[in-house]
């Protein structure tokens, strides 16, 4: 509730009509929670090595989603954040992010959360993939034949966020941010039709 109220007093500063939300690892579990909780708040989301929303009640329940999964399938998850939200109609636009070799948090929890969103977002068509060099996008349409939902995995790679310092504003290497032939910030701002 108070990240939902200082988005508010910055979109009445700013005037901003649009508000993107990106996290990584417990600040994915966070990113997920925030739009379940307040999707109308938000236009777009990306989760990066997170878990969905609402996998986890407490400590001992966040460690096992973490290392397990989600002890909820899909469409349970769907169905508690439906309930939260019984009035909502749209979704926000979301990209989910994993390191296939992630030992931290589970891979198991992205797909599952992709799942989850497209399900939320009635999403009918069978989901497209895209196998790339060395990484794969599900995608997810609405009626518009847009992307809606999407999970990018990304092999050979463990737990972070993913930068491809080899192109232009590609990123940089640090602790928890992997070379990737991807980079997630990039990719992030066109999924979510934004300019640099």
């Amino acid at each position: 509730l108070s990240i939902k109220n200082m988005v508010n007093r910055l979109k009445a500063q700013l005037g901003s009509k649009e508000v993107y939300i990106i996290g990584l690892s417990a600040g994915g579990a966070m990113a997920s929670g925030m739009l379940a909780n307040y999707p109308s708040l938000f236009t777009g989301g990306a989760v990066v090595a997170g878990i969905p929303f609402p996998c986890a009640d407490g400590l001992i329940t966040g460690i096992s989603c973490m290392r397990n999964g989600p002890s909820q399938n899909a469409h349970e998850l769907e169905t508690l954040v439906r309930n939260l939200n019984p009035q909502q109609k749209t979704w926000p636009k979301l990209s989910v992010w994993t390191g296939e070799n992630d030992s931290i948090v589970n891979p198991l929890n992205s797909s599952i959360q992709a799942q989850q969103w497209a399900n939320l977002s009635v999403l009918k068509s069978k989901p497209t993939i895209d196998k790339k060099s060395g990484y794969t996008i599900t995608r997810w349409e609405n009626s518009a034949k847009q992307t809606q939902v999407e999970l990018v995995e990304v092999s050979n790679l463990g737990h972070g966020i993913m930068v491809n310092p080899q192109v232009e504003n590609g990123g940089e290497e640090p602790d928890y941010v992997l070379a990737s032939p991807v980079s997630t910030v990039k990719h992030v701002i066109d999924f979510w039709q934004l300019s640099l």
